[in-house]
């Protein structure tokens, strides 16, 4: 996730300030099962210097774990794609 973060965004982030944010299970059309975890890093550079992977990102906010609970709660972040 790291390595991904660095490559579709540009961002390098420190591993030990990330904090496990949330887990979902998520189910299958196949009846299997998979995990999806949300992660939080602290992090300070303006939302400007995001650069964005064509194919791979299309926005970025820096946003607090409340919004992130409201956004999830109402489907903007974390859902299916």
């Amino acid at each position: 996730a790291l390595r991904e973060t660095k490559e579709e965004l540009g961002i390098d982030l420190d591993p030990q300030k990330g904090v496990l944010f949330h887990t979902t299970i998520r189910h299958g059309n196949d009846g299997r099962r998979w995990l999806q975890d949300a992660w939080v890093f602290e992090h300070n550079c303006p939302v400007e210097d995001v650069r964005f992977q064509e194919g791979e990102t299309c926005d970025a906010m820096w946003v607090s774990p409340d919004i992130i609970r409201e956004m999830m709660t109402s489907g903007e972040f974390l859902s299916e794609w």
